[in-house]
């Protein structure tokens, strides 16, 4: 009797097992994920340079000021080009800092390889705990003391193990509402989430990666000309200090910073897409209007 049941509950005898100890570290994978992003200091200087040329770029403007923007910012640094199309933003950025600054590149390359998406993580969770629910209910109503003897230890195991997935959901959901604040603002999920902060990041590490080899390929073209030419030009380059990331340090940075914009001849911002905004990266809670 009851031998739909039965298959059914057989059939998730097996998935619930894999789904134990397969889902238990997708949900340690995100939380360390968003620990990672939220408090790494290589992303918070990279953030804090970008903001200081920005409010730069827009000094004595509605945009000037500011103390924080909104993330999705990141995905245009490449598009910001200079007047004569010779450089751009990020460009600059990466000529600004060091290895050590930007050591979140490849951190972020190593945890984003596995493609781990949140809402996937916690709706196939919600979907498992839905039929384990069901399950322990339907063998409740059925009330037949042979299905109980076989597979009431399976359902009562299992729903302690749900409680177990219950918390660390909730931890998650948590952390990601930590998340929006730092680099977004106090708004619903469905607007920014965890998702797309990773997205935003990949994002911005790909545009890293096609600057760097576009480096390459222009420094392997100049060499092959010198090697062509019967004399060896002097050549002069601009190395910015490497201060320029210290805030107690005596020289003053926007200084350097003002010379070396005014030199690449960078165009503004503009306003609309670079509006201040709270965000508790900046380590300040003053209220924006709208």
């Amino acid at each position: 009797q009851h031998y739909e049941f039965r298959i059914q509950t057989q059939l998730l005898i097996v998935d619930f097992k894999e789904f134990i100890s397969d889902y238990r570290e997708k949900f340690q994978q995100l939380l360390d994920t968003m620990d990672y992003l939220k408090h790494n200091l290589s992303i918070k200087e990279f953030i804090r340079l970008l903001l200081a040329i920005g409010n730069f770029l827009n000094y004595d403007t509605y945009s000037g000021d500011a103390f924080g923007f909104h993330i999705d910012f990141l995905e245009q640094l490449r598009d910001i080009k200079t007047i004569q199309h010779s450089t751009n933003l990020l460009n600059i950025l990466l000529t600004m800092l060091d290895d050590d600054h930007l050591q979140f590149v490849e951190d972020i390359k190593q945890i984003l390889a596995h493609d781990l998406k949140s809402k996937d993580v916690q709706d196939n969770y919600t979907d498992m705990k839905k039929k384990i629910e069901q399950g322990y209910e339907q063998l409740q109503t059925l009330k037949d003391n042979e299905l109980m003897q076989q597979y009431k230890e399976f359902y009562d195991t299992s729903l302690v193990n749900i409680d177990e997935f219950d918390q660390l959901s909730m931890k998650c959901n948590e952390n990601e509402l930590d998340l929006v604040k730092q680099f977004w603002d106090e708004v619903e999920l469905s607007e920014f989430n965890y998702d797309r902060c990773c997205l935003i990041f990949k994002t911005l590490i790909d545009h890293i990666d096609l600057e760097n080899k576009e480096k390459q390929t222009h420094s392997s073209a100049t060499a092959t000309v010198l090697d062509n030419q019967d004399f060896v030009p002097t050549i002069t380059t601009r190395k910015p200090p490497s201060s320029t990331l210290t805030t107690d340090n005596k020289t003053n940075f926007m200084d350097m910073l003002i010379k070396d914009l005014k030199e690449n001849k960078i165009s503004a911002l503009s306003a609309k897409r670079y509006r201040p905004h709270k965000v508790t990266l900046m380590n300040d809670t003053r209220d924006v209007e709208n």
